[in-house]
């Protein structure tokens, strides 16, 4: 419904298509590419973000970051790192910045490349220790650790 409305709401294609230039349109772009996003149509969320130019911190970050989600339904490991990692630095603060981490340190494991996700989860600890991330960070990172020494064997 809020992709395409009904009679009685206009659903976000809609509106980019009427509004595409403006302001409203632009932000109409990000929520498609979430709506599309949750809906599993992932190629078609990418393009939807892709065509979303940003405009404050939150949304710019979380556009980023859900494109890397799109990316790693996708089987494409590699370039959702580089989004989240993209996303977590893009404007650092409290909220999305171990958000993205903690999915980059993810993904990072899903790659077997478990010497660069305890870099972030040492990272987590660290800079980021009063949010929900660093505390999970813990238990991720002695996996991880456990994970590593496993494979050098």
């Amino acid at each position: 419904l809020a992709l395409n409305g009904d009679t009685s709401f206009t659903g976000f294609l809609n509106i980019i298509e009427e509004y595409g230039s403006t302001k409203t349109g632009n932000l109409a772009h990000f929520y498609a590419g979430i709506c599309l996003l949750n809906t599993g149509k992932y190629q078609e969320a990418i393009d939807q973000l892709d065509a979303y130019s940003g405009g404050d911190m939150l949304t710019t970050s979380f556009a980023i970051g859900a494109k890397g989600d799109a990316l790693m339904e996708l089987g494409k490991t590699k370039e959702a790192i580089d989004q989240y990692v993209k996303a977590a630095g893009k404007e650092e603060n409290q909220m999305s910045t171990p958000y993205f981490l903690m999915k980059a340190a993810l993904a990072y494991e899903d790659q077997k490349d478990y010497a660069k996700a305890i870099e972030i989860y040492k990272k987590l600890r660290t800079d980021f220790f009063q949010t929900n991330e660093a505390r999970d960070a813990e238990k991720h990172l002695a996996r991880a650790e456990g994970l590593l020494q496993q494979k050098s064997k």
